[in-house]
C-alpha cells in the first residue's frame, strides 16, 4: 500500500486567538452554521461540558469526581480535534490565500481578530466553496490522466456527475474540514476505490466505503472515527483491516520487508484495531536502534551518515538487515495481488481462465505475460495448485 501525506503546515494560533475561538466554539459565534450536523455535535459537547461541570461543582469527591473529570478531558480533547479540524484552517491566511485565491485583508481581519460572527460566516462560505471546488477538480484531472481502459465504470460515471461529485465533496468536508482539498493522494485513493465496490447499488455505501477505504491515506491530524458511519459499513472495514494485518504479517514473516511492518501500522491505527505485537515489536527495535545511535554521539563519537544509518535502523539500506530495493518489492507484490484478486473474480463469474488473463490485461493495459505471471506468483505464494508453467 503505497501512501503519501501531502503535508498541510497550519499557523498555531496565538493565546489570545485560542481564547477567542474558545468563545466562538461554545458561545452564540457559529461559521457551520450552515451544517447541521456539526453544530448539533459542537452544540452535544457544549451540553455535555456543562451538565459535567455542574456535577463536579456539587459532588463531594473521590472517584466519582475523577471519572467526571476524565469525561471532561475526553470532551475537551474531542473540542481540540473539532476546532483544528473546521476553525483553525480559517485562521491560517496562508492556507487561504492558497485555497482561494485570496480574500480581502478587512475580511481576513473581521474574521480572525475580531472574530464578528458575519465575517467568520462569509469566510466559511469561501473557503467551504473553494475547497469543494478543488476536491472536484482533482477527481476530474485524475479522470482525465487515466487511461479509459483503467477506469471502472463506477469510476468514471462518477468523475462526469457534477451534482455527484460536488454533494460528495461536501459530505467529504464536513468531516475531515477544509484542509482536506489539498490531500490528494486520499482524493485519488477514493476516486479508485470507488470501481471496487461497483456493484453495491446504494450510491451513499459506495462512498462510505470507498471514503474509509481511503482513510490510511490521510495524515494524523485528519484522520477521524468512524462515528456518525453507518455501522454495518464499519465492522466491513474493521474486518478488512484485521485481513490485512493477517497478509502483512505473513508477508513480514517471509521477507522481512519493513514496507509491511509499516504499513501495517498504519492499518491498525486506520481502521480502528489492535497493534498487532509483532509491530510492536518492529517499531520498539527501530526506537532502540536510533537511541543508540543519539547515545554514541553523546559520548562524542561523530553521527557519520547519519541519514544512512538511521535508514538502516528502519530497515531500509543495502545491506544486512537493510537491503535496498523493498519499496519496489512492497510494489510489485501489491500490483500482483491486484491482478490475482480481478483474475479470481472473473473465474468465479464463470469467465475461462484464458478470457479472464486477457480481459485483465486490457483493463489494466498491461501485457497478458505479466497477467499471467502476476497471477501464478500469487497462487504460489497463496500455496494453491496450478497446472499452468509462468510465462518467461
Amino acid at each position: 500500500m503505497e501512501m503519501q501525506h501531502p503535508d498541510v503546515r497550519l499557523a498555531a494560533p496565538s493565546s489570545d486567538q485560542r481564547a477567542i475561538s474558545d468563545d466562538w466554539m461554545w458561545g452564540s459565534i457559529n461559521p457551520l452554521a450552515g451544517r447541521p450536523i456539526l453544530r448539533d455535535q459542537l452544540e452535544q459537547l457544549r451540553q455535555k461540558r456543562d451538565q459535567l461541570q455542574k456535577l463536579v461543582d456539587t459532588a463531594m469527591g473521590g472517584p466519582r469526581v475523577r471519572a467526571l473529570r476524565k469525561h471532561m478531558e475526553l470532551q475537551e480533547q474531542e473540542a481540540q480535534k473539532l476546532r483544528r479540524r473546521y476553525l483553525e484552517p480559517l485562521m491560517d491566511s496562508d492556507f487561504v490565500h492558497r485555497l482561494t485565491g485570496g480574500v480581502g485583508d478587512d475580511l481576513m481581519r473581521r474574521a480572525t481578530v475580531l472574530q464578528e460572527p458575519d465575517a467568520l460566516h462569509s469566510l466559511c462560505a469561501l473557503v467551504d466553496s473553494a475547497a469543494a471546488q478543488r476536491i472536484t477538480q482533482s477527481w476530474k484531472a485524475t479522470e482525465q490522466a487515466r487511461q479509459p481502459t483503467d477506469m471502472i465504470a463506477s469510476e468514471s460515471a462518477f468523475a462526469r456527475d457534477a451534482t455527484a461529485m460536488v454533494d460528495e465533496a461536501h459530505r467529504m468536508l464536513s468531516i475531515y474540514g477544509p484542509t482536506l482539498a489539498e490531500q490528494v493522494h486520499f482524493l485519488t485513493e477514493y476516486q479508485a476505490n470507488l470501481g471496487l465496490f461497483h456493484a453495491v447499488k446504494s450510491d451513499a455505501t459506495k462512498y462510505e466505503l470507498a471514503d474509509l477505504l481511503a482513510c490510511s491515506a490521510l495524515p494524523a491530524h485528519l484522520a477521524t472515527s468512524f462515528k456518525g458511519y453507518d455501522q454495518a459499513i464499519v465492522e466491513r472495514m474493521k474486518a478488512y483491516g484485521r485481513s490485512a494485518l493477517q497478509e502483512l504479517e505473513a508477508d513480514f514473516a517471509r521477507d522481512g520487508n519493513p514496507v509491511h511492518a509499516w504499513g501495517a501500522f498504519v492499518i491498525a491505527r486506520t481502521y480502528e484495531n489492535d497493534t498487532p505485537e509483532w509491530v510492536l515489536n518492529f517499531v520498539y527495535d527501530v526506537a532502540r536502534g536510533i537511541l543508540d545511535i543519539c547515545g554514541e554521539v553523546s559520548q562524542g563519537k561523530p553521527a557519520i551518515r547519519e541519514a544512512e544509518r538511521v535508514g538502516k535502523v528502519l530497515g531500509f539500506g543495502t545491506d544486512g538487515r537493510g537491503r535496498g530495493g523493498w519499496f519496489k518489492r512492497a510494489t510489485m507484490l501489491h500490483r500482483d495481488r491486484t491482478i490475482y484478486f480481478k483474475v479470481g473474480s472473473k473465474l468465479k463469474a464463470g469467465m475461462k481462465r484464458d478470457f479472464a488473463y486477457d480481459d485483465v490485461a486490457k483493463t489494466l493495459n498491461v501485457s497478458r505475460s505479466t497477467i499471467v505471471r502476476a497471477y501464478l506468483r500469487i497462487t504460489r505464494l497463496n500455496g494453491e495448485a496450478s497446472d499452468e508453467i509462468e510465462v518467461s
